[in-house]
């Protein structure tokens, strides 16, 4: 009985994994995010605005980098965030204007498309 629930608890816990990443790519990839760089297939930089209070915002850098089965998120140089652990493959790849993320884990794959759409702010 064991040997059946295991395999599936794994891929449960890799769906919910994915599942959050997908979620936080979403709401840091969005509108406020510009200006992306793909420094490798394993690295992206961009900045991102982020309002201070209700009259002002800041300019943020931000790095999404993958390395020892780890994504990690920069923030400004100096704040780090581990993403995802145990992740099996990880690419950023250009197709005409749009970025794509390619993570894989486990059985699951998830690609998050981004635009190449650059502002003068």
């Amino acid at each position: 009985m064991l040997n059946i629930l295991f395999p599936i608890l794994i891929y449960l816990t890799n769906v919910l994994k994915i599942r959050e990443l997908e979620v936080f790519l979403n709401s840091e990839l969005n509108e406020y995010a510009f200006d992306f760089k793909v420094n490798s297939d394993k690295k992206i930089s961009y900045k991102k605005i982020i309002p201070i209070s209700t009259s002002q915002c800041e300019v943020k850098k931000r790095d999404i980098t993958f390395g020892n089965g780890t994504i990690t998120l920069k923030y400004d140089d100096r704040n780090v965030t581990n993403l995802l652990k145990n992740v099996d493959d990880f690419r950023i790849y250009k197709n005409g204007n749009l970025v794509f993320i390619k993570i894989l884990l486990g059985d699951i794959e998830l690609i998050k498309p981004i635009s190449l759409m650059s502002y003068n702010i």
